[in-house]
């Protein structure tokens, strides 16, 4: 298991909770600050993760916004 952090703090405090991260754990953290108000730089977001790790097993959301629906219908407008 491998993390990608994805966070708007500032370079400092993702690095600090990266290095946190993989002490108390042993997996590699990569951290991306892209905006997700641009398409571009979620895919590229992605793509990042899916190239320094192999795939993507999971995605968490936490934006504190809710909207219903299976993960395949969900539209990339909602996210």
């Amino acid at each position: 298991c491998n993390i990608t952090l994805h966070g708007l703090a500032p370079e400092a405090t993702t690095r600090r909770l990266r290095e946190e991260i993989q002490a108390a754990t042993g997996v590699q953290v990569h951290v991306s600050n892209a905006s997700l108000l641009d398409y571009k730089q979620i895919h590229s977001m992605v793509k990042e993760t899916q190239d320094k790790f192999g795939g993507l097993d999971i995605l968490v959301n936490n934006a504190g916004i809710q909207h219903v629906s299976p993960v395949h219908e969900f539209p990339e407008n909602k996210w």
